[in-house]
C-alpha cells in the first residue's frame, strides 16, 4: 500500500495523508482501543460476549459525541471559512472513524475467540479492497485531491469487511447462547478502572508516535520532508510491529488465561519467565531485522518510494526508534499482566510530555533529524523507566500472592 500511495501521490500529499490517518489512529487508540483492551482483559475471566456487550454502550456514546464535534467543524468551515473542500474531507473522515472503529471491534472479537481463519479473511478483505478501490480512483481521477479517494476506499473496504465479520459474530451468538450472570459488580469496577487507565495511557502513546510529525507540519507547513519522514517511519516499523503483534496478540490471551487459572506461586514464576523469553526472542529477531535492513534498505526504499528522496541514515534511525518503541510495548504488557496499570502510566506520560516540549523547542532548528534523534533518546529513557517499574510490579504482585497463600 505504501508503494501505491507514494507512486500516485507527491511527498507533500503523502505527508498530509499521514496526518489525516493519525487522526483516525488517535480516535482508535484513545476511544476504541481502551474498551477493546478492557473487554479482552476480562474476556477469559468472564463471559466473552458479555464483556464486549458491557463496554459497547459507552463506546457508542463516545462515537455520538465525536460526530457532533465533527459536524460543528463542518459548519465552521462552510459558513465562516467559506471552504467546501475541508468539510468534505471532515465528513469522510468521520465516516471512516465510525465504520473503522466497528471493524476494529469485530476483528478483535474474532481474534479473542481464536477464529484465525475468519480473522484473516476479514482483515484481507479490508486491505485488498482498500488497495483496489484506491488504485481505481487515483488513476481515473488524478485531478482531485488523492486524500478524498483514499478515505472513500477506506470507508468501502471497512464496510464490506464489517459485513463479513458481523455475520460470523451473529452466527456465534445464535449458536452459543452464553450465560448472562457472570459479570458481577467487582468485575464492572475493575473494568472501568482498566479502561480509564488505558484511555490516559493511549493518549500519550499516540503522542509518542505522532506529536513530532504534527509539530514539524506546524513548523514547516506543507514540507516534502514531512512526507518523506512519515513514509520512512511507516516502512521501518513493519518488521517490529509484526513481531510485537505476534507476541501480544497471539500470546496475550494465552498469558491472561494462565494468570486467571494460576493456583500457585510456581505458576506465577512460570508466567514471568515466559514473558522474559518473549522479550528475549523479540530482541534477537529485531536485531536480525536491523542487520538486514542496514544492507537492503537502499533497495527496499527505491522500490517502495519510487522517485522520493532516499536517505539511508534517516531510515535506519526510524527503524531503531520503532524497535525501541515496540520493545517498550512488550514491557508495558508485562506490567499490565500484574494489574499495576499506574506503573505503566508514569513512564509514558513523562516521555510524552518531554517529547512534545523538546520538539517544540528544537524542531525549527534541527527539523526531521532532530525529531528522530529525540525520539530514539526518549525511547531508551522510557525502556529504562519501564524496566524499573516492571521489576517493582512483579515483586509486588508475587508478594501479594504469597501473602494470600499464607492466609489461606
Amino acid at each position: 500500500m505504501i508503494k501505491l500511495f507514494t507512486y500516485l501521490m507527491t511527498p507533500i500529499d503523502y505527508g498530509q495523508l499521514g496526518l489525516v490517518s493519525s487522526i483516525s489512529s488517535l480516535f482508535i487508540t484513545t476511544f476504541v482501543s481502551p474498551f477493546m483492551q478492557g473487554a479482552s482483559r476480562y474476556f477469559i475471566q468472564t463471559n466473552p460476549l458479555l464483556s464486549f456487550k458491557y463496554v459497547e454502550s459507552p463506546l457508542r456514546k463516545i462515537q455520538y459525541t465525536i460526530s457532533i464535534i465533527f459536524l460543528i467543524v463542518v459548519i465552521y468551515y462552510i459558513f465562516v471559512k467559506k471552504d467546501f473542500l475541508q468539510p468534505i474531507i471532515t465528513l469522510l473522515l468521520l465516516l471512516t472513524l465510525i465504520i473503522d472503529s466497528r471493524g476494529q471491534w469485530n476483528t478483535s472479537y474474532l481474534h479473542l475467540k481464536r477464529k484465525r481463519l475468519e480473522y484473516t479473511v476479514s482483515t484481507s478483505i479490508f486491505n485488498w479492497l482498500k488497495i483496489i478501490v484506491s488504485v481505481l480512483f487515483l488513476n481515473f481521477f488524478p485531478q482531485f485531491p488523492g486524500i478524498i479517494f483514499v478515505l472513500i476506499a477506506w470507508i468501502i473496504s471497512s464496510y464490506v469487511s464489517n459485513k463479513y465479520s458481523q455475520r460470523i459474530i451473529l452466527k456465534e451468538k445464535i449458536e452459543n447462547k452464553e450465560s448472562q450472570s457472570d459479570f458481577n459488580l467487582l468485575d464492572k469496577k475493575n473494568l472501568k478502572y482498566f479502561i480509564i487507565n488505558f484511555f490516559i495511557l493511549n493518549i500519550f502513546l499516540w503522542t509518542q508516535g505522532w506529536a513530532d510529525k504534527w509539530i514539524l507540519n506546524y513548523t514547516f507547513r506543507q514540507s516534502s520532508e514531512l512526507g518523506l519522514y512519515i513514509s520512512y517511519n511507516q516502512i521501518a516499523m513493519i518488521p517490529f510491529v509484526a513481531l510485537n503483534g505476534l507476541i501480544i496478540m497471539y500470546f496475550g490471551p494465552i498469558i491472561y488465561q494462565d494468570i486467571a487459572t494460576s493456583t500457585s506461586n510456581k505458576d506465577l514464576l512460570n508466567i514471568k519467565n515466559k514473558m522474559k523469553n518473549l522479550k528475549r526472542y523479540y530482541v534477537y529477531l529485531s536485531f536480525l531485522s536491523i542487520f538486514l535492513l542496514f544492507f537492503i534498505s537502499p533497495f527496499v526504499l527505491k522500490i517502495l518510494l519510487n522517485n522520493y528522496k532516499i536517505n539511508k541514515d534517516l531510515f535506519m534511525l526510524a527503524a531503531s526508534s520503532s524497535l525501541l518503541f515496540n520493545y517498550s510495548q512488550i514491557q508495558s504488557f508485562s506490567i499490565q499482566c500484574t494489574g499495576k496499570l499506574k506503573n505503566i502510566l508514569f513512564p509514558n506520560i513523562l516521555v510524552g510530555i518531554l517529547l512534545v516540549a523538546i520538539n517544540l523547542i528544537l524542531s525549527r532548528e534541527y527539523g526531521v533529524y532532530g525529531a528522530i534523534i529525540i525520539l530514539n533518546v526518549m525511547m531508551v529513557f522510557k525502556i529504562i523507566l519501564l524496566k524499573i517499574f516492571e521489576a517493582k510490579s512483579w515483586k509486588e504482585y508475587t508478594e501479594l500472592r504469597f501473602s494470600v497463600n499464607k492466609l489461606i
